[in-house]
This record gives structure tokens, C-alpha cells and sequence, in this order.
């Protein structure tokens, strides 16, 4: 049904961006800089490389996702371009290599946020904010919330087991299945039944 639609499509188009925001720049990544040694204030300049890109660089896939109406294929490849750039974390697990992992996920966060944000107004109406509109409508918002507090569980308890640059591995190969299944269930369910929920 179109209601079952918009409540796969909203969370899949906005709980994993959020999950893994929060996960690796706001947790796992200072955790990290922390134990090479780096103060608070070189923590943050290695951290700017997640910044930069998506606040240069998000108004221009904005643009481009509205003028080619290609939304879907660029959350896809977002969550694609971030995943990859965590999976060498494993391995190799130095500033350098973090700033490189954030940049790359800057710019998989510069394609899918704006095309997040246009993908979740499709699927609720702009009434769906009044009382007595049906949970789904909501429920956007809600991965969003989701997705960020359980990036912060996961990241930890993760982290705790197996060590950050396991942690981040697994966390690249989870933004990666996201952008399968994301596209995938976008594929089968189709955006177009989903613009509307039910009064």
C-alpha cells in the first residue's frame, strides 16, 4: 500500500545518513584523534575535512539533483562514497587517513543530504505536521532522530568490543549494504505511489 511505501522509502532515505553522522564524525573519529595524541583544537582541524566539503559542495548537488530529478541515484552514491572511504580505516588508522575518510564522506553527505531532504518530502504530505495525521507521515523526522541515536549506540558498544578501526570498518560496509538496499527497495516500491500518503 502507498502508506507501507513512504514509511520504507522515508527511512531508508534518512536513518542511515544520520546513523552514520553520528557515528563516525561525532564519535568515532575524535575517539580516535584522541588516542594518536591530538589535542581538541588539531582534532577539530582534522575534522574540518568532513565540514568543507559538504558546506561547499551541497548547494551545487542540490542543484543538480533538482535540474536531472536525480535524488535517488545520489543518496545512493553517497552512501556509497562514505562507506568506501571508511573500509581502509582498518588497516591504516592515522590523521591522515581519517581526513581522507572524512572528506570522502563529506562528499558522499554533500550528494545525499540535499537529495535526502527532497526524497522525504515526497513521501509526506505538507499537512502530515497537524495532529491526527497518521504516524507515517512523520516518520522522516523520526529515522533521522533514529538513525542518529542508534549510530551513537552502535558506534560505542563497537568500539568498546572491537576497537575503532574495526568499528569504522564494519560502519563502512553498513553505508555501503545501505545504498544496495536503498536502491533497491526504491527500484521495487517506486517514488511515485509514495508522494502521497493517505488522509
Amino acid at each position: 500500500p502507498p502508506h507501507g511505501r513512504a514509511l520504507a522509502l522515508g527511512v531508508l532515505s534518512t536513518a542511515p545518513c544520520t546513523f552514520i553522522y553520528a557515528a563516525f564524525p561525532m564519535l568515532l573519529a575524535p575517539l580516535a584523534l584522541s588516542r594518536l595524541g591530538y589535542s581538541l583544537f588539531d582534532a577539530g582541524k582534522v575534522l574540518l575535512a568532513y565540514g568543507v566539503p559538504v558546506i561547499l559542495l551541497a548547494p551545487a548537488f542540490g542543484r543538480l539533483g533538482q535540474r536531472f530529478n536525480i535524488h535517488a541515484p545520489l543518496a545512493c552514491l553517497g552512501a556509497l562514497a562514505g562507506g568506501l572511504g571508511m573500509l581502509p580505516l582498518a588497516d591504516t588508522l592515522d590523521a591522515m587517513s581519517l581526513a581522507t575518510a572524512l572528506a570522502l564522506l563529506g562528499l558522499g553527505h554533500a550528494m545525499s543530504i540535499p537529495a535526502q531532504m527532497t526524497l522525504a518530502t515526497r513521501f509526506s504530505k505538507p499537512e502530515s505536521a497537524t495532529a491526527g495525521a497518521p504516524a507515517g507521515a512523520r516518520v522522516p523526522g523520526t529515522a533521522a532522530f533514529a538513525g542518529a541515536a542508534c549510530g551513537a549506540i552502535v558506534a560505542g558498544f563497537l568500539a568498546g568490543e572491537l576497537g575503532a578501526p574495526q568499528a569504522l570498518y564494519i560502519l563502512g560496509v553498513a553505508s555501503i549494504a545501505s545504498a544496495f538496499v536503498f536502491a533497491l527497495a526504491f527500484l521495487k516500491l517506486g517514488a511515485g505511489q509514495a508522494q502521497q500518503l493517505p488522509d
